[in-house]
């Protein structure tokens, strides 16, 4: 959130941003428990591009 200028706004999307790995931990689990697969198979190599959020300036 480097790009991210008001601390309210921080303050909410932290905890949220900071879960999403343990979350894909746990899906790859799931996966590979009840569907015999690796996330790997279904997943993109890498992550894309992260999106950037400017202010209107029109």
């Amino acid at each position: 959130m480097e790009q991210e200028g008001d601390p309210a706004v921080t303050a909410i999307s932290e905890p949220h941003r900071d879960t999403e790995p343990e979350h894909s931990h746990i899906n790859a689990d799931l996966m590979r428990r009840h569907d015999g697969r690796e996330a790997a198979e279904v997943c993109a190599p890498s992550p894309p591009n992260a999106l950037t959020f400017e202010p209107d300036t029109s």
